[in-house]
């Protein structure tokens, strides 16, 4: 609150009474101009945010729409590569397909001419098997034979 000092001059033609008045009418004009200026004050506050609010949702609108944009494009990339990603990794899969494939029809026919050179071996030792093995019965038999003619011939010898 302020202090009013009134010249003396002006009190004593004034009166106190009168000086009194002045200095509560001076008071009261100062509080409602400081009321007035904090009004206008403010109301140009008031109006300037309400601005600066419609100016900033303007531009948030316009960034949203500018992120979905962007979102939009991104996603339809990515779409594009992951496509891409997954022909590559088909084709690669297929590829790899056919080589197991042929390597295995080759294995295969490896290993089959490996058995059928086994099972010749096979056939070849088991024909020398049964060869010798028919040596070796011969052997015997003529062996029995003899000792049989033998004990025949002791037998009617005596």
């Amino acid at each position: 609150m302020s202090v009013y000092v009134v010249p003396k001059a002006l009190r004593d033609r004034l009166g106190e009474e009168a000086t009194e008045a002045l200095v509560e009418l001076l008071r009261q004009v100062s509080e409602q101009n400081r009321a007035d200026l904090l009004n206008l004050a403010e109301e140009r506050l008031a109006r300037r945010l309400a601005e600066a609010m419609r100016t900033l949702g303007a531009e948030i609108s316009n960034l949203r729409a500018e992120l979905r944009e962007e979102m939009a494009k991104l996603r339809a990339d990515l779409v594009q590569e992951v496509a891409a990603l997954g022909a590559q990794l088909r084709e690669e899969m297929a590829t790899r397909d056919a080589r197991h494939r042929e390597e295995m029809a080759t294995r295969d026919a490896r290993l089959r001419e490996e058995m059928a050179a086994f099972g010749a071996e096979l056939r070849e030792r088991i024909a020398n098997v049964r060869v010798e093995l028919i040596r070796w019965m011969f052997v015997f038999w003529v062996g029995q034979v003899a000792v049989l003619g033998g004990m025949l011939f002791a037998w009617f010898r005596r």
